[in-house]
């Protein structure tokens, strides 16, 4: 079986209470079995619109085909938007069966789209308890046309928001298929209305899981839950609390966590923890509280959700509080240490100092000497030779012997009688004129030396004389 025709190609644009019909949209129906089938057409449309097409049921012979012109038709009712219409052609052999007793079917579908114009409203809607908190609840919308009512829109999650056409409704909240709150209003052209029904219900007001490890693993052991029910509606008989599990999207279990006989108006907190019977498992795990009255569900609570993913577990099974302990030792250690050392390097701050000897310093630094000077150094003498030295020096023993030459002898007998006086220059006048030519004595060695000693430059003076080498005055 195969659809064609010039509907898909179509975009249709339409005001309020207006429709269009043209033998240029149409639809085709094809039948390329061996036997005969039964044709099904279904159309799907939004509120107030129509799409026409004739015939809805029947048969096609084999290689046979069906012409359906479409006529789509928008009332006043119908709100202004941009709609997709649906037209689809399920087929079935004619008298075939499959094993399971339902019919083998094909099906082929087309689909146009739809701008409709004109005036609009908007309706919010939203589903609260007696103490102010959103609630989860079906809310069902209703034009109402002379006392009859269409439904035109439908949520299950306690809010809804909706263009609509002016003119009247009725908005309805449902809980576990029991009507808790309605309204009926009237809404006009350019409108928004906000509405809020209060149902006075028994409702879950608080669901939540916590994770449990042991100390020294990383595996999940279990989870704990804490709850509560808020009842507002008064005495509840026959309620029972429902845990329902889902693995990776499929459901894992159900579990019964507390059941009363009677629940009281009030609110009633319970806890538990949870482990699946057949233990944890890597996947993504959801948990949901379910609130059945007289074995009938009546409210559900948020979803919560756990992912597991495979466990890391710490080197040779050390968890983190040994890390801990190995860390503080290692600091302890460390300290240790670091104040034995402060404490030798203190000691040895104390120790005195050995005194070496200076003669020891003084021949420790003449090699070192030695090698940068590249000459022969004699010896350094001790204190008390260089003491010596300095007594027996050469020139202080000429400067001495000249200052002894120099005294002036005393006076003669001859000078004392006479009573003149005899100048030394006198003296040595006389003294001269009395020697031979030719006999005319050296100085005295001692001055020659003096005027040697003086000439020589510093560093290369000789060795002083002995003390029996003098020379004479």
């Amino acid at each position: 079986m195969a659809l064609s025709g010039t509907f898909s190609l179509q975009e249709f644009e339409l005001p309020q209470g207006t429709e269009i019909s043209h033998p240029s949209i149409y639809l085709v129906v094809f039948n390329h079995s061996d036997s005969p089938m039964d044709i099904n057409m279904k159309v799907d449309a939004p509120y107030g619109v129509e799409v026409l097409i004739g015939e809805t049921e029947f048969t096609l012979d084999p290689d046979g085909e069906q012409r359906l012109f479409v006529t789509i038709r928008v009332t006043k009712d119908t709100a202004p938007g941009e709609y997709e219409l649906i037209i689809t052609a399920r087929s079935t052999p004619v008298g075939e069966v499959g094993s399971t007793g339902a019919a083998l079917a094909s099906a082929s579908a087309q689909s146009a789209s739809l701008i409709v114009t004109g005036t609009a409203a908007w309706v919010k809607a939203r589903v609260i308890t007696a103490d102010g908190f959103p609630i989860e609840a079906q809310l069902r919308l209703f034009k109402v046309l002379d006392e009859k009512v269409n439904n035109i829109s439908q949520t299950e999650t306690g809010e809804m928001e909706v263009t609509v056409a002016p003119g009247t409704y009725r908005i309805v909240a449902y809980i576990a298929g029991r009507v808790l709150a309605q309204e009926e209003f009237e809404i006009r052209a350019d409108e928004t209305k906000e509405i809020e029904l209060m149902v006075r219900t028994a409702y879950i007001e608080q669901f939540g899981i916590e994770e449990n490890y042991p100390p020294d693993s990383n595996d999940l052991s279990f989870i704990r839950m804490v709850y509560s029910i808020n009842n507002l509606s008064g005495p509840l008989d026959d309620v029972e609390v429902l845990l329902k599990v889902t693995l990776d999207g499929q459901p894992l279990e159900q579990v019964s966590l507390m059941s009363f006989g009677r629940l009281e108006a009030g609110r009633t907190g319970g806890s538990g923890s949870y482990i699946p019977a057949a233990g944890w498992k890597q996947g993504h795990y959801t948990f949901k509280l379910e609130l059945h009255v007289e074995d009938e569900f009546y409210i559900e609570s948020e979803k919560q959700e756990l992912s597991l993913k495979p466990s890391v577990t710490a080197p040779i099974g050390i968890s983190l509080y040994w890390w801990i302990l190995i860390g503080a030792a290692i600091i302890a250690l460390a300290a240790f240490l670091w104040f034995r050392k402060r404490g030798e390097e203190e000691e040895e701050e104390e120790k005195p100092e050995e005194e070496i000897p200076p003669a020891a310093e003084e021949e420790a630094e003449l090699p070192e000497a030695e090698a940068e000077a590249g000459e022969e150094v004699e010896p350094t003498l001790p204190e008390e030779a260089t003491t010596t030295e300095e007594e027996v020096s050469p020139t202080a023993e000429v400067e001495e012997e000249a200052e002894t030459a120099e005294e002036v002898p005393p006076p003669t007998e001859e000078a004392a009688t006479t009573g003149e006086e005899v100048s030394p220059t006198d003296e040595v006048e006389e003294e001269a004129e009395e020697v031979p030519e030719g006999e005319i004595e050296e100085p005295p060695e001692a001055v020659v030396e003096a005027e040697v000693i003086e000439e020589v430059p510093e560093g290369e003076i000789e060795e002083p004389p002995e003390e029996g080498d003098k020379p004479a005055v």
